[in-house]
């Protein structure tokens, strides 16, 4: 039995070399923070999650990153968000990991590091 998913173990993916805690909404099934996390490493970008398979990326899966940020003044940045735009078969559609901290960094760290081929600013989908 391997340890729990808030160690982050090495494994065939190599070391993290960041990691970020949060939520995840995955089609129909949403975790809260602390329940997820998205660890980047050398080889491999890793959405752990409590209850659910992890879900792996490697580089050139993943086409873009839509970064959501929220507008409610006194929420603060309790709904801010990145979603994967994958087409990785077998994997849920919507793929979002929420943060609380600067998305926006995240993502880029992301696109830096080769994982997505850009990052756009989006307005949250179920907000038309």
């Amino acid at each position: 039995m391997g340890l729990p998913f808030c160690f982050d173990e090495m494994n065939r993916y190599g070391s993290p070399i960041h990691t970020w805690t949060g939520g995840v909404r995955l089609d129909g099934y949403q975790a809260t923070w602390p329940f997820a996390k998205l660890l980047m490493g050398p080889e491999a970008l890793r959405l752990k999650l409590v209850f659910r398979p992890e879900l792996v990326f490697h580089r050139g899966e993943i086409a873009q990153l839509h970064v959501y940020q929220n507008s409610i003044p006194l929420v603060g940045k309790l709904f801010n968000g990145i979603r994967f735009m994958h087409g990785k078969p077998g994997y849920p559609e919507t793929v979002i990991f929420w943060y609380f901290g600067d998305v926006d960094a995240v993502a880029r760290e992301l696109v830096t590091r080769g994982f997505a081929a850009q990052m756009v600013k989006a307005r949250f989908p179920w907000v038309r």
